[in-house]
């Protein structure tokens, strides 16, 4: 997957319906987009992951390369130390802040 590395990106913190499995893994099947019109993306393919990367929109996570519509896209699993409990969330790199 290639990226412009002159382009900023930024974080759109996205709803994700998962399947958790028995094993522990964790299969990312839909991206859920909550501004404007609300739509559900279905993920047509994971081609890789989940590997630990540094995203070009900040910080780290799980990454997952995924295709949606035909397109590939980076979905980011991020853990968000709490002093209290883990708290996780979805982020997909975008062009738009």
């Amino acid at each position: 997957m290639r990226y412009n590395r002159t382009m900023e990106l930024f974080r759109k913190y996205v709803d994700v319906d998962v399947l958790f499995r028995t094993d522990g893994s964790v299969i990312p099947l839909a991206v859920c987009w909550k501004e404007g019109r609300p739509a559900s993306y279905p993920i047509d393919k994971i081609l890789k992951g989940p590997s630990r990367m540094a995203s070009q929109a900040g910080g780290c996570g799980e990454c997952y390369e995924v295709m949606i519509h035909g397109q590939p896209r980076r979905l980011y699993l991020e853990k968000v130390p709490s002093p209290y409990e883990q708290k996780t969330r979805w982020f997909i790199e975008s062009r738009k802040p």
